[in-house]
């Protein structure tokens, strides 16, 4: 929640602290849907280390908050698919044969 305010007062008075709130809070947010909601708000601040932390995000171990990251800043997401899909296929024939 604390990202999203910090979004609209930054669009609002275009306050430099709400980047540092966006910085300090997004590590402290765990829940895969919380972590995918406030993704999308990200690409607004327009500052280096924001846009850094979401791309951190586009590693993430849960593939849809993976998959939206990379969606939210705009690139292709092919290769998030194919990363999970990979690992799923993997683990099929892992457990298959174990």
């Amino acid at each position: 929640m604390k990202v999203i305010i910090a979004h609209s007062i930054f669009q609002i008075v275009q306050d430099e602290k709400m980047k540092d709130i966006v910085l300090e809070t997004m590590p402290k947010i765990t829940g895969e849907f919380e972590l995918i909601d406030v993704l999308y708000y990200l690409p607004d601040f327009k500052d280096q280390r924001i846009t850094d932390l979401h791309h951190s995000y586009r590693n993430h171990e849960k593939y849809l908050v993976a998959y939206n990251a990379t969606r939210y800043l705009g690139l292709p997401t092919d290769q998030v698919v194919q990363k999970f899909r990979d690992k799923k296929e993997k683990g099929f024939w892992r457990k298959l044969f174990s």
